[in-house]
């Protein structure tokens, strides 16, 4: 919803879609549904208007860091995974049973 004018033509069954979609479990439907059809607090245009551009640039910075953060979660998959290799390699060449890699270890804490 990018501005209070359209908020307040939202139906409360798009509210509780967007809550379901971002996983929100702290407020309920019919909280936020009673916010949004509340009175507005009185700014001026040109204030409400910078407040909805500067969210608009905090959107797509915390876009960026997630993309950031699923990159760096894939280069460490795969180098996990290189190591669970050499580990599997050493082992198998070896008398010892295989002992647990760093991957099998951290394996349980994945996000």
């Amino acid at each position: 919803m990018p501005h209070p004018e359209a908020a307040q033509h939202r139906r409360k069954n798009s509210v509780e879609k967007i809550l379901k979609a971002h996983k929100i479990r702290r407020f309920q439907a019919d909280q936020v549904f009673a916010q949004l059809r509340a009175e507005r607090l009185p700014v001026a245009t040109t204030t409400a208007r910078l407040l909805q551009e500067q969210i608009t640039l905090l959107f797509q910075q915390l876009t960026f860091v997630q993309q950031q953060l699923q990159e760096v979660m894939h280069q460490l998959e795969t180098k996990l995974e290189s190591l669970s290799t050499q580990a599997l390699t050493t082992s198998a060449s070896g008398t010892n049973p295989p002992r647990p890699t760093d991957r099998d270890i951290l394996a349980p804490y994945r996000v």
